[in-house]
């Protein structure tokens, strides 16, 4: 009886490392997002909804030279992106030598 218990405990032990190496073993899959750009126009983001949805969150939109963006983010913006979750995109919406900035309203 004792070798039965013996057994039945080796074997237990053997199918939880087996489990866990197996876990171990399965690469982790990783969701990768593209970053693109969008080309807009200002009536694009009155027309799509974009402004009203960035407003409904609380943010004020306006439009940063592309030289000047690094500023603007040390000044508490953030830029405005458009996400395609079907295709996994993130758009950075711009439109000629500019991008598109939201700030949180204060």
């Amino acid at each position: 009886m004792e070798i039965i218990a013996g057994i039945a405990s080796v074997l237990g032990v053997i199918t939880g490392l087996w489990f866990f190496i197996d876990k171990i073993r399965k690469p982790k899959t990783v969701i990768t997002w593209r970053e693109e750009e969008k080309i807009i126009s200002s009536e694009w983001v009155e027309l799509s909804g974009t402004k009203a949805l960035w407003e409904s969150k609380g943010f004020t939109l306006v439009w940063a030279n592309n030289r000047n963006v690094e500023e603007y983010l040390l000044k508490g913006y953030i830029l405005a992106i458009e996400e395609n979750n079907e295709k996994l995109v993130k758009y950075k919406l711009v439109r000629s030598g500019q991008v598109l900035m939201a700030k949180p309203k204060t």
